[in-house]
Formats: structure tokens, sequence, C-alpha cells
């Protein structure tokens, strides 16, 4: 089974070196995990945004991609919003499982 898996670079969390294609990045190293376990290939497809609304109603970015199945999942972190619950996909957004107040 193969899965189009779609990404915006955002580091730290995910980066993509754009002259030799390699990804990085501890998002990258979960689905690497992930996709062993569940015994499936990934072909990357890259995103312009992360997802918005344009001036005729349609999703756009990532959201839009999931919406109309160019893709199966996303590699990204996505904030729940009011908007993003309105699109008729099968998401699953996930709950924190632990925050941790940083400061420098």
């Amino acid at each position: 089974m193969e899965w189009k898996l779609g990404y915006l670079p955002f580091p730290p969390m995910l980066s993509v070196d754009e002259d030799s294609g390699d990804v990085s990045g501890f998002l990258h190293e979960l689905w690497k995990t992930l996709r062993k376990e569940v015994n499936v290939t990934i072909s990357l497809v890259r995103a312009k945004s992360f997802g918005k609304v344009n001036e005729l109603g349609h999703w756009e970015g990532l959201v839009g991609m999931l919406e109309n199945k160019t893709l199966d999942v996303t590699l990204n972190t996505m904030k729940f919003s009011y908007e993003r619950c309105s699109i008729d996909i099968k998401a699953t957004y996930s709950k924190s499982v632990h925050t941790q107040k940083t400061s420098f």
C-alpha cells in the first residue's frame, strides 16, 4: 500500500534540503517509524501552504489537498480551528499529550 504524504517544511520539526531532497526533523522520524509499523510506502508531496479558504470558498494548501484527496495524510502538525472542522474529510485531530513551557 502507498500513501501520498503531504508536507510543508517547518524547521526544526520538518526540514527539506532543496538540493538533495533529503527530509529531516522530528516529524519525519515519527513517520519513518510509523511507516515500518503499518507496512506502507510513502510518496512525498510538497504543499504551498498549510491551508486557507480562497475567494471562491475552496480550501488551498495541505487542507485542500486532503479535502480533494490529492493526499492521504499530512506530515505536518496543524492547528485545530473552527474552519477546518467544516470540511468534509475523514480527518482526526489529535490532542496534545504534553506541553512544556521553555524560556531562554
